[in-house]
């Protein structure tokens, strides 16, 4: 998804004089999307195909751990960049 969407901007700002800062605004919010839908996937997969997995627990916790600093860090990406954008107006 990164590789995609790195190969993305290279074309935007190859193509149109000064699309690069939008095209890369759009992978910083989409990614942390990408990333919680990952985890909604991993979710579901480790709940419905480990019935005899003994670290199913485990798994699980490991999995809200990797998700919930997901979450923070798209939270505190997201307030930087409204700072970050704030400062140059």
């Amino acid at each position: 998804m990164a590789l995609v969407m790195g190969v993305a901007v290279i074309i935007g700002t190859d193509q149109h004089e000064g699309a690069g800062s939008g095209a890369i605004l759009l992978i910083l919010i989409f990614l942390p999307v990408g990333q919680l839908i990952a985890s909604i996937l991993t979710l579901f997969c480790i709940a419905s195909w480990s019935a005899g997995f003994p670290q199913k627990r485990t798994s699980l916790l490991e999995l809200g751990r990797i998700t919930l600093y997901s979450i923070l860090g798209a939270l505190v990406g997201g307030i930087g960049m409204v700072f970050g954008f704030g400062l140059f107006k």
